[in-house]
């Protein structure tokens, strides 16, 4: 069974090494201006597994993927974002048992839709509907989603 770790190690696993530095730097450096960053001293000489144990010390398990995805768009990594995303929401579904999956989602919402239970994801430019271990809807967007959640 696929964990957020498991999936974060995937993802840097596909980079290569001049990427894989590149993306310790910007963790190092700032992912986004409301996240702390990690001292570069932590990372200088960190493997790949040591880099995800970092980032769950650091963030957490759930934002740490989230943080994941961020560091690699900020890399110009996009493809490889996509892909460790659609693979976190594969586990957040998978550890949440389906509807109600906001408790162990950084950034998810419970929201209740013409009588149906359904939980909303949303990370960076991507919203995820939930509802009954079913992926619905996934709609890419180039906007503010905080907009769209008010």
């Amino acid at each position: 069974m696929a964990t957020t770790t498991t999936a974060i190690f995937d993802a840097l696993q596909e980079l290569l090494e001049s990427e894989f530095e590149e993306f310790k730097w910007r963790l190092s450096d700032g992912v986004d201006s409301d996240i702390t960053s990690i001292p570069r001293g932590k990372l200088q000489k960190a493997n790949r597994h040591e880099v995800v144990d970092i980032m769950v010390q650091q963030y957490g398990t759930s934002n740490a993927g989230t943080n994941a995805v961020k560091a690699l768009r900020r890399i110009k990594q996009n493809e490889r974002a996509k892909k460790l995303e659609k693979n976190l929401l594969h586990v957040y579904s998978m550890d949440s048992g389906g509807a109600g999956a906001g408790a162990a989602v950084a950034g998810a919402s419970s929201v209740s839709y013409h009588g149906i239970q359904c939980t909303v994801f949303v990370s960076s430019d991507v919203i995820i509907t939930i509802v009954h271990h079913a992926v619905l809807e996934i709609k890419t967007l180039r906007v503010n989603m905080v907009e769209h959640l008010h």
